[in-house]
């Protein structure tokens, strides 16, 4: 498997266990930043928290770019960050985000909030146009943002988790082991979170082995998806600020 960056010899589970270990690193250093207590120090709203997340990405690709490149002289074309615009499978991305779409404005539409709910999405209802062609800048700014965040979990969900599954596993399995363990790196143990998550890196990964192993086309996808799922569900709260 060429596409499979441990179908190199050199690389074993300890790579494995080393990128996971500084993910979790990562992760709980940028959620310790923005916890409360911490957070009550210096003044961080929902845009600064947003910012830090998008940081510890960027601070992750750093540490993970470094590590191959020393050890083993992999570049960026190596990792699966190489654009080839024939490989961008179109016809799937275009049918998968027209359902998905579909889903979440569906769900958008009879979402009923109360007082005391913790989500904050645009509300669409009746002035559907309006509220797009308002927010339609902060959309595009949050997409754009979140295509390099995708791209970077993109790599760790494809390039990483499911090319380990798939050296040992048929696709199939391989897709649905390494969503359901993609699942629970965010440490995020609500179900309804675990869920969202478990099926849009099934999607992805779907996505990877259509698009002939190239991280371009779910990279698209899952910036898309984010994008829906924060604007229409979770919420943009900064936008109340």
């Amino acid at each position: 498997m060429e596409n499979n960056i441990f179908s190199d010899q050199r690389l074993n589970y300890k790579d494995f266990l080393i990128i996971i270990l500084s993910w979790y690193f990562i992760t709980l250093s940028s959620y310790y930043i923005s916890a409360k207590d911490f957070a009550a120090l210096i003044y961080i709203n929902e845009i600064l928290s947003f910012s830090i997340n998008v940081l510890s990405h960027f601070v992750f690709l750093v540490i993970i770019y470094i590590y191959f490149n020393l050890l083993y002289d992999f570049n960026f074309a190596d990792l699966g960050f190489k654009f080839q615009l024939k490989k961008i499978n179109f016809t799937a991305l275009l049918t998968i985000s027209t359902i998905i779409t579909a889903g979440v404005l569906l769900i958008n539409f009879n979402l009923k909030l109360d007082s005391n709910s913790s989500f904050f999405p645009l509300q669409l209802g009746e002035n559907f146009f309006q509220v797009i062609y308002s927010d339609l800048p902060l959309l595009l700014i949050t997409f754009i943002t979140l295509f390099f965040t995708a791209g970077v979990e993109q790599f760790l969900f494809n390039k990483v988790i499911f090319a380990l599954f798939d050296l040992y596993l048929p696709s199939f399995l391989a897709i649905i082991f390494s969503s359901l363990f993609a699942s629970l790196l965010f440490l995020e143990f609500n179900p309804a979170f675990i869920l969202i998550i478990f099926v849009s890196v099934v999607i992805s990964n779907y996505l990877y082995i259509v698009s002939d192993y190239n991280l371009f086309t779910p990279i698209i996808f899952y910036s898309y998806f984010l994008t829906l799922y924060i604007a229409f569900i979770y919420g943009f709260e900064f936008i109340y600020i």
